[in-house]
C-alpha cells in the first residue's frame, strides 16, 4: 500500500530513519535510543502514526522496528527526490527474492521497472546456504542481505551494459531498490505457436547470451525461460499470443507419453553403455565457433534480441559450482524448447566450451564479490558527483549571464532619463 507515500511528512520520515539506524546493532530499537537518534520531540506520537500504517512493528509497546513496507517507503522517497519516476504503478512480477513494480515519469514521459529485494520474506527461507552474500560474515538481518543482492545486481547490470550486453539499462540504486529501463516483450515462458526451426534458433541465440557472460568471467546460474525476455516482430505478435493458429497445437498429454517413453529409453542406454571416455582436444575443436551461429532463412527470425534479467545469484565461472549451475541452465530453456515445439536441440555443455574460453585473452572480467560490486558503484557516484557540478556551474554561469544583461539593461534606462 503506496497511498501515504506523497503525504508522509518528514518528522514521520526521520523516525523512520532513525529506526533504520538503530536496527544495524538491535532487533528491535528501544524509543530512547529513536528518541535520541531522530532528535524530534513526541517521537511516541510519530510511531504511533508509523505503527497504524504498518511501516513498523512494535514489541512490548517500547520497542520498534522497520516492516518491508517502512523500507520501501524509505527507498521510494529516495528515487522520488532523485526525480527518476514520479508515479508507481502496479505490480507485475513476484518471485521467490524480488518483487517487480511499474513506475513512470510524467515529464519524461519514460517506463521504468523498479524491482525491490526481499529475502526471506517469502518462501525462498534458504538465501544465507544457497547464495553468497554474506561471503566471510556469519549472521545478518534479512534487509541487510536484501540491501547486499540489490548492490550485486546493480553493479553487475552496470558492468554488462558498458560491454553492450543485451540487459536492462540501470537508473539508480538505493537500499534495496533497484530501477532500471522496463523491458518491452514477452517472457519465454508465454511463447506458444512457435516452428521447431523457431525454437531452434532461439536456443542457440540463448546460449551464446551464456558464453558471453562466460566470457566476462561469470556463470548466471538461475538462466531458464522465466528470466529470459524475446522481443518478438510486430508481424509474429499475432501468432505468439494465440491469435493465430496457424501452426500445430501442443497437446500435454502426447508429450506425457514421449517424454516417458524417452526416459525409459536413456535407462535402458544408460545400462547397457560403457563409463565414458574423455573428452579429447580434437573433439573440442571440432565444435561451432562461439561468434557464429547455426544459420536460418529469415521467415524463421521472429524476434529482435533476447533480453537476460535477474543477475543478484551470478557467480565465478572458477568457482566449483560453475559447471553445474551452466549446465542446469542449459537444461532448463532447452528441455523447454523441446517439450513444447520440438526443436530437437542438444546444445554443448560446460564441458566442451570452458577450455576453448579459457585459451581466449578476457578483455573484462567480472569478479562476482562485492568489493567489485562497491568498486563499480563508487565510480558511478564519482561520475554522477561530476555531472551535478557541471550542472550547477552551466545554473551559475547563466545566473549570472542574465545578471550582467539586467545590469546593462539598468544602466541604459539611467542615461536614457537623465537625457530626458
Amino acid at each position: 500500500d503506496l497511498s501515504n507515500l506523497d503525504t508522509i511528512s518528514q518528522n514521520h520520515l526521520r523516525v523512520l530513519q532513525a529506526i533504520e539506524q538503530g536496527m544495524r546493532n538491535h532487533a528491535y530499537v528501544p524509543v530512547v535510543l529513536i528518541t535520541q537518534i531522530a532528535k524530534i520531540p513526541s517521537v511516541q506520537l510519530f510511531l504511533g502514526d508509523l505503527h497504524r500504517l504498518k511501516l513498523v512493528m512494535c514489541k512490548n509497546h517500547t520497542n520498534f522496528a522497520l516492516t518491508h513496507l517502512g523500507y520501501d517507503y524509505l527507498a521510494l522517497v529516495v528515487l522520488k527526490k532523485r526525480k527518476i519516476f514520479d508515479i508507481v504503478g502496479t505490480r507485475i512480477g513476484v518471485g521467490k527474492e524480488a518483487d517487480v513494480y511499474v513506475a513512470y515519469n510524467s515529464v519524461t514521459k519514460q517506463t521504468f521497472a523498479v524491482k525491490f529485494h526481499k529475502l526471506g520474506l517469502t518462501s525462498f527461507k534458504n538465501v544465507k546456504e544457497k547464495r553468497n552474500y554474506l561471503e566471510k560474515r556469519k549472521n545478518a538481518s534479512w534487509m541487510y542481505l536484501s540491501r547486499l543482492s540489490a548492490m550485486r545486481e546493480f553493479g553487475f547490470m552496470m558492468t554488462l551494459q558498458q560491454n553492450n550486453f543485451s540487459s536492462p539499462m540501470v537508473h539508480s540504486l538505493n537500499r534495496h531498490c533497484v530501477v532500471m529501463d522496463f523491458a518491452q516483450g514477452f517472457k519465454m515462458c508465454t511463447l506458444r505457436g512457435l516452428t521447431p526451426q523457431q525454437a531452434f534458433r532461439l536456443g542457440w541465440d540463448c546460449w551464446y547470451k551464456m558464453i558471453q557472460l562466460l566470457r566476462m568471467g561469470v556463470v548466471h546460474g538461475d538462466l531458464n525461460e522465466y528470466n529470459m525476455i524475446v522481443q518478438v516482430k510486430e508481424e509474429f505478435v499475432a501468432v505468439i499470443e494465440g491469435e493465430k493458429t496457424d501452426f500445430k497445437p501442443v497437446v500435454e498429454n502426447e508429450l506425457e507419453e514421449e517424454e516417458q517413453e524417452e526416459v525409459e529409453n536413456i535407462e535402458e542406454e544408460a545400462e547397457e553403455a560403457e563409463e565414458p571416455e574423455p573428452l579429447e582436444r580434437k573433439y573440442l575443436l571440432q565444435l561451432p565457433k562461439l561468434d557464429s551461429i547455426p544459420a536460418q532463412q529469415d521467415s524463421d527470425r521472429f524476434y529482435h534480441d533476447v533480453t537476460v534479467i535477474d543477475f543478484p545469484q551470478m557467480i565465478q565461472s572458477t568457482s566449483a559450482e560453475a559447471e553445474m549451475q551452466f549446465d542446469r541452465d542449459i537444461v532448463s530453456f532447452e528441455s523447454f524448447l523441446n517439450r513444447r515445439f520440438q526443436s530437437q536441440l542438444e546444445l554443448p555443455r560446460f564441458c566442451q566450451i570452458f577450455d576453448l574460453i579459457l585459451a581466449e585473452k578476457l578483455q573484462v572480467k567480472i569478479e562476482a564479490n562485492e568489493k567489485f560490486v562497491k568498486k563499480v558503484i563508487q565510480k558511478e557516484n564519482l561520475v554522477q558527483k561530476g555531472r551535478n557540478v557541471k550542472n550547477a556551474v552551466k545554473k551559475e554561469m547563466r545566473v549570472a549571464v542574465k545578471g550582467s544583461q539586467m545590469q546593462k539593461g539598468l544602466k541604459s534606462n539611467k542615461q536614457n532619463v537623465k537625457e530626458w
